[in-house]
């Protein structure tokens, strides 16, 4: 426990549910009692593949290191000689991809990763929930620390980069993550599994009263900060509004979009960001994203297509979904980029990690 107060981990002598969630126990639709239909789940889409992480879970833990197994059939045997009665071999194993799933539940962001760098493939990281530490590094403002345990650097936990140690400047590639109700969720996603947990976790202190996405709550690092360094609060939307915000990665501008003012304007915005050809998209509740329309050598055009079900139709004439997934046209099967630094949550909270940024267009303002 000395060890990891030195470096600033978790538990130290906090709640021991601040440890990550590894590896969860996940259940079909079919046996997901422990679920409600207004639950409250961050939904995660990755190659096909949809999982459902339930809000009063999560926000137990702030951070999940998982796997999820893209195919049903075996990718190989880890003990190829020992075979079973029926004439099969043991200890299958199954081609999976990992995960690193986060949550503020007080700024309503999260943010999914799949936490492997191009150079190590077959290296994911791990990440933890890291307390404020003098000797640790980068400290994020007005929202939890995370970090990765093989380096300790220090990232923070909804852009997905590393702004300290060994890491530092490495980007984790993001994928489709958002809130929805739990009814909402299992409809449109009826092959989901979903994280299953006892109803214990419920009754904690922590997420005994757990605000809703549009609550006048804040995280108590965002208290702390509007106490004692009033100058960073921005005020130029209310601290509750919901933002989809980009932040530059090449040092431009940050720039921010209200989800409400992208809905009044059709949620569907084609424009230029950070040197790219930008398609921000808004659906349902608190669905947006933003994605490069530069695919395969060329800058696609997108209009919507239909709203039930959301679909998109290019340049090309393929058809997408609201996460950037192509269902069918010459470019079916593809999915488009995210940018990096981008995801939904409170002006309060976004506007402390991307200070300064700019309000589009299509924002409402105060």
């Amino acid at each position: 426990m000395t060890r990891s107060l030195e470096l600033g981990l978790s538990p130290g002598k906090k709640r021991p549910y601040m440890l990550p969630l590894n590896n969860p126990s996940v259940v079909t639709v079919d046996e997901a009692t422990h679920l409600r239909p207004d639950d409250l789940v961050v939904g995660v889409l990755v190659a096909g593949r949809a999982r459902a992480y339930p809000w009063w879970i999560l926000a137990n833990h702030h951070v999940a290191n998982d796997h999820l197994i893209l195919s049903d059939a075996p990718a190989g045997y880890m003990l190829p000689k020992d075979i079973r009665p029926d004439g099969k071999p043991l200890a299958p194993w199954y081609e999976t991809v990992p995960l690193l799933v986060t949550l503020c539940e007080h700024c309503s962001g999260c943010a999914a990763y799949i936490p492997v760098f191009d150079d190590a493939p077959d290296d994911p990281l791990l990440f933890t929930f890291a307390e404020r530490s003098a000797t640790a590094g980068y400290s994020a403002v007005g929202i939890y620390t995370i970090s990765d345990i093989e380096t300790l650097s220090r990232w923070h936990p909804l852009i997905g980069r590393a702004f300290s140690g060994r890491l530092e400047g490495r980007q984790l590639k993001r994928i489709p993550a958002f809130i929805e109700r739990w009814d909402t969720w299992s409809r449109e996603f009826p092959e989901t599994d979903v994280v299953f947990a006892a109803q214990e976790m419920r009754r904690r202190f922590h997420v005994r009263h757990l605000p809703g996405v549009e609550d006048d709550t804040a995280h108590t690092s965002t208290l702390v900060t509007r106490k004692r360094r009033p100058e960073l609060i921005d005020h130029r939307l209310d601290r509750n509004e919901l933002v989809l915000g980009l932040g530059a990665a090449k040092g431009g501008e940050a720039i921010a979009y209200t989800l409400r003012g992208l809905k009044e304007a059709g949620g569907l915005l084609q424009c230029e960001f950070d040197g790219e050809p930008c398609l921000l998209v808004v659906s349902g509740e608190y669905r947006g994203f933003a994605f490069k329309r530069r695919f395969a050598g060329e800058v696609l055009d997108f209009e919507i297509a239909s709203r039930e079900p959301f679909r998109l139709r290019d340049s090309s004439g393929t058809f997408w979904n609201f996460a950037g997934e192509a269902l069918s046209g010459p470019h079916a099967g593809a999915t488009l980029d995210m940018f990096p630094d981008s995801y939904v949550s409170k002006w309060s909270d976004w506007s402390l990690a991307h200070p300064g940024a700019v309000i589009g267009d299509h924002a409402v303002r105060r």
